[in-house]
């Protein structure tokens, strides 16, 4: 039996473990998102998507690519640091040259 979302609609199965499209209910769900939430990110075309016969679908590569574009990584400050200091040990020898 295929997969199916909140609603009862099945996701459309191609193969046996192959889904060709979810549906919208069935990604947020996946995400842990309201079905509102992600309508309305298709609507303002902040995320893709497939629209075809007045709904709105998705691929398992779309809907990597939500989770890739969601994604928060944490901020490496120590290559940042190194990177002032750098530019610091760059600018030094420039500012005694002015000096003399």
């Amino acid at each position: 039996m295929p997969e199916q979302d909140p609603k009862g609609q099945p996701a459309l199965a191609v193969g046996p473990g192959q889904t060709l499209f979810y549906t919208v209910g069935h990604v947020a769900k996946m995400l842990g998102v309201s079905p509102q939430w992600l309508a309305d990110r298709c609507r303002a075309k902040e995320v893709d998507h497939v629209y075809m016969a007045r709904k709105r679908k998705f691929t398992p590569a779309q809907v990597e690519k939500v989770l890739k574009q969601y994604t928060v990584e944490r901020p490496n400050f120590e290559a940042e640091r190194r990177e002032q200091e750098r530019i610091a040990r760059k600018a030094r020898p420039r500012a005694a040259a002015r000096r003399r």
